[in-house]
């Protein structure tokens, strides 16, 4: 009698089990499309920064024409862009040059748009591999909250910095091959040590 009530149990837990997992294997990505939030761009080098030199040369870039039509325009700070607030949770920018408001509201997408990836976009790399990629960037990039204290004399804060902006490169790089034949990126690190 134990042993059938034993089975039975385990039977059920296994349905119930297998149940769930098919139940919630569509929840994310709907949460996902229908998930809202209002962006806000940090520019650094902040107010009180030892590094505060408004050059391209320093923190920004100047005018690039990069691979698949895309171009960035000359800026001459570093941007990261957050959620919410402008301490809040990091987000990134994948299309370069593309302007918005400050406290738009963005939408996020389902697992479908890279079913109907546009081919313009990205010509050199398929949009599974895209996917992919940027769930490693993802994963393994800086996923923090931003802060508007952060300054480059301070260590922890350079990186920080360092590391928001090396995976906001990653993601251009990986979305549309942002890095031009004939030049390659600075070391992201070299220009927030004090």
């Amino acid at each position: 009698m134990k042993n059938h009530i034993k089975k039975g149990m385990s039977g059920l837990l296994a349905f119930l089990m297998c149940f769930t997992v098919l139940l919630s294997a569509g929840v994310t990505p709907a949460f996902a499309a229908s998930e809202t939030c209002t962006t806000y761009s940090v520019g650094f080098p902040r107010d009180g920064d030892a590094n505060q030199v408004y050059s391209n040369e320093v923190w920004g870039h100047p005018s690039l024409t990069h691979m698949n039509g895309w171009h960035s325009n000359d800026v001459d700070l570093t941007t990261l862009h957050c959620m919410n607030s402008y301490d809040g949770q990091i987000c990134y920018c994948i299309e370069p040059a593309v302007e918005r408001e400050m406290g738009e509201t963005m939408s996020g997408f389902g697992e479908d748009f890279w079913d109907n990836y546009p081919s313009n976009l990205n010509n050199t790399i398929q949009p599974d591999d895209i996917k992919v990629l940027l769930g490693r960037i993802m994963q393994y990039g800086y996923h923090g909250t931003l802060s508007t204290a952060w300054r480059s004399q301070n260590s922890a804060d350079a990186d920080k910095i360092a590391h928001a902006y090396a995976t906001q490169i990653l993601v251009w790089e990986t979305h549309h091959r942002t890095r031009q034949r004939s030049r390659y990126y600075r070391r992201v690190s070299r220009r927030f040590r004090p």
